[in-house]
């Protein structure tokens, strides 16, 4: 277990009243993701947080590894069994991006951007990264977990050669470093704040506030899909969270996932 310092300071400081307050704080997991998960099928309840200081096998979308580094970052995952089920768990993944930047906007007022789907970046660097996992039984969805990672406190030679050069933490963007169990305290409140809201009323809100975040917006960009490349100039999203695109060929296009290889900077005509 990590220090009982962040055992403590959750039950002073958490001001979220589901989100957290269950929670398994480890020292060291192969994924906080596949923990949450095995939780959630033995009945966990909805908010329930696993916290780890390191996964061995942290991932992002497509398999790509994330880097984790003890004592310098924040990892973690929240079992979800929501009302509205969404038909994939991208909606969860933009919800959980717009909530980790609303807060690191609000904190630091920096200007952080969120690129399609799941990352918040500053400048062309990633900061954090959202993956939402859901199961599916024979009666229909029966829960989501919400994985989140966050660069915090490291510095530039932190991280591994392959992944320097388009990586960075919130000490390297602000200049100093960051209490990292407030931090958690504040993405917990706001994103069960959000939550609630979608559970209310749906995600168009969400939607709305990932475009006012967003640095691709009628932008022309060139995506990464399993079966190939696409260009196009984004025109918004999709009630259901999908990317859409004014493609070069003409007409529009919808994609579920993807991976933006390139930003310009030509208006779509």
């Amino acid at each position: 277990m990590p220090e009982p310092l962040l055992d403590d300071f959750l039950h002073v400081a958490l001001k979220a009243k589901t989100f957290g307050r269950n929670h398994y704080l480890l020292q060291r997991v192969d994924s906080t993701n596949q923990f949450a998960k095995k939780l959630a099928s033995g009945g966990a309840e909805e908010g329930t947080l696993v916290y780890a200081e390191q996964q061995t096998k942290g991932r992002g979308r497509w398999g790509r590894q994330w880097e984790s580094h003890p004592g310098k970052g924040l990892q973690f995952s929240l079992v979800l069994r929501p009302k509205h089920r969404p038909s994939t768990g991208s909606l969860l993944t933009l919800l959980g991006a717009v909530s980790v930047a609303t807060v690191l906007q609000s904190m630091f007022r920096v200007r952080f951007h969120l690129q399609w789907p799941n990352d918040v970046v500053f400048g062309k660097k990633k900061v954090a990264g959202v993956l939402t996992e859901t199961l599916r039984n024979r009666s229909g969805f029966s829960y989501a977990v919400l994985g989140i990672g966050l660069n915090v406190n490291q510095r530039e030679e932190s991280f591994s050669i392959q992944i320097r050069e388009r990586a960075a933490s919130l000490a390297m963007v602000i200049g100093k470093e960051v209490d990292r169990f407030r931090l958690l305290a504040e993405i917990l409140l706001q994103l069960e704040s959000d939550y609630r809201a979608v559970q209310r009323s749906g995600y168009r809100s969400i939607l709305d506030r990932w475009v006012t975040h967003s640095n691709l917006l009628e932008k022309k960009i060139v995506l990464k899909v399993n079966d190939g490349i696409e260009r196009g100039w984004v025109r918004g999203f999709h009630s259901n969270g999908d990317l859409i695109l004014c493609s070069e060929e003409g007409g529009s296009k919808r994609f579920s996932d993807g991976h933006v290889l390139e930003v310009q900077h030509a208006a779509c005509d």
